[in-house]
């Protein structure tokens, strides 16, 4: 029995290095990646806050805060670092690699079995259209979201389901947990939510509460509350943004609901009305025949923490990050209750079900991956040209320098060039001045304040001497498409 046991643990850790590689193997490409547009864009909104008032936002935030761990991480890397790539994207792969075993971690706990844990990270561990958490450091908000919120939830789950006296550490531990989470993304606000949805699941399975369990459960839920007032008692940078507006109309929930499932399922087109249908009625058919709590549970936490992104615009597929967990759980939980508790033994079908789960997907893997990738290549370029041009054309600038730039190729309302040279000079006094945005010719006084003048048109570089080439030149430009 003993050897019978070792050897079932040998299988499972090869399983475990395996969905590793599987995930190195699909996504690792993405440790290479350079810069793109958003990730200027957060790092420099880091820096514009001081870290003692980004940790005060972590609990009071005022009007201009916006995830403020994620802006610790930015900040950190980018003092530490500066604008070298592949710093920010081993953080990112340390992030995802923990955020994978992590997934399992819960899987475990909460079906009670290794290889469905197995099989859960297996679903988890790559799809082509999250690429950009493969290949975008400026995901970081929801990786991080990820790493603290499901490390919250295993950690309850693990200390109640052993029947563990929960300790005033531990208390203090799950409130840091949730406290990441929020900071790190909005959608940790609801994970007080998924502690009381625990509880109800393992009524009569986990100890009965009691007076020590309570007290860590009502610090969750109140510093919980307590985070969701604070934000929305203000308007904050993240209430503003128009990408964020919340649309409570059938239409746009079921709109996204067919936007995410389409990308979800390789479809490549959104899901109709009758996918939805067949998609809900797959869900209750699974739900009956796995006969499980623990499946209905996984399932109501999907749709709960889906639920932030289907009132407001669609966006790509990275957004269902944390709730594509409890997906991946309940499909798991469902193949553990059909397969090993009414036809085979554990033993048989953990191997062999992995097996099938990684080769089947793969192809498909493969097939959309190039799809998911399309937008990488248009986005990387641009912040790779700005700086690789203009660290050429000017090494070193004067501190608080203005910069006048007579035509470029990029959209009036986007202010890359600001904050990608901001970033390479290392100062957030430098003016970028965009002839689009200022909408005449300079005058000579104006021209006289300017430390270097030049034109970006399709992209080049090409430095202005003088006023009047300036104003020969024009302004002509062309909009890239945005990602």
């Amino acid at each position: 029995m003993q050897l019978l046991q070792g050897r079932q643990s040998l299988w499972f850790w090869a399983g475990l290095v395996l969905i590793l590689g599987y995930f190195f193997y699909f996504a690792g490409d993405g440790l290479s990646a350079g810069f793109f547009p958003d990730l200027m864009m957060n790092i420099s909104g880091a820096l514009e806050r001081p870290v003692p008032r980004l940790l005060l936002d972590l609990v009071w935030p005022d009007d201009s805060a916006y995830r403020p761990v994620g802006a610790l991480a930015y900040r950190g890397l980018y003092q530490a670092f500066g604008l070298v790539p592949a710093p920010y994207r081993i953080a990112c792969f340390v992030l995802l690699a923990g955020n994978l075993l992590l997934a399992g971690w819960l899987t475990r706990l909460l079906s009670g079995s290794r290889w469905a844990a197995l099989w859960a990270m297996a679903l988890f561990s790559y799809h082509a259209y999250l690429s950009d958490l493969y290949y975008s450091s400026a995901t970081l908000y929801d990786l991080l979201c990820g790493t603290f919120g499901i490390a919250y939830l295993a950690l309850y789950a693990h200390w109640r389901g052993n029947g563990s006296t929960i300790r005033p550490w531990h208390s203090l531990a799950l409130v840091c947990l949730l406290l990441g989470a929020i900071g790190s993304k909005e959608l940790g606000l609801l994970l007080p939510l998924c502690l009381l949805l625990f509880e109800a699941c393992f009524l009569g399975v986990w100890p009965r509460p009691h007076v020590k369990t309570l007290v860590p459960l009502g610090l969750c839920v109140l510093t919980g509350l307590f985070s969701a007032v604070a934000r929305f008692a203000i308007t904050t940078t993240f209430g503003r943004n128009p990408a964020y507006q919340v649309g409570l109309s059938a239409e746009r929930v079921i709109g996204n609901l067919q936007h995410y499932g389409g990308m979800l399922f390789y479809l490549h087109r959104d899901l109709t009305h009758r996918d939805l249908a067949y998609c809900a009625l797959a869900a209750v058919l699974l739900t009956v025949l796995a006969r499980s709590r623990q499946a209905v549970l996984c399932l109501v936490l999907f749709f709960l923490l889906l639920a932030p992104v289907l009132v407001i615009e669609p966006r790509s597929l990275y957004v269902i990050y944390v709730p594509f967990v409890f997906l991946c759980a309940f499909l798991a939980i469902v193949l553990h209750r059909v397969t090993c508790l009414r036809c085979c033994p554990e033993r048989v079908m953990g191997p062999l079900l992995l097996a099938a789960l990684l080769s089947g997907l793969a192809p498909l893997h493969a097939y959309r991956k190039p799809f998911g990738n399309a937008w990488i290549r248009n986005d990387e370029s641009q912040v790779d040209t700005i700086l690789d041009q203009f660290h050429r054309a000017c090494p070193a600038l004067p501190h608080a320098a203005r910069l006048y730039i007579n035509s470029d190729s990029i959209p009036e309302d986007d202010y890359l060039l600001t904050f990608t040279l901001r970033l390479l000079y290392h100062d957030r006094d430098l003016e970028v001045l965009r002839r689009k945005q200022i909408h005449h010719c300079p005058t000579q006084e104006e021209w006289s304040g300017y430390t270097r003048a030049f034109d970006f048109e399709g992209w080049r570089l090409k430095e202005i001497r003088n006023r009047a080439e300036a104003c020969k030149e024009g302004a002509g430009a062309t909009s890239t498409p945005a990602h």
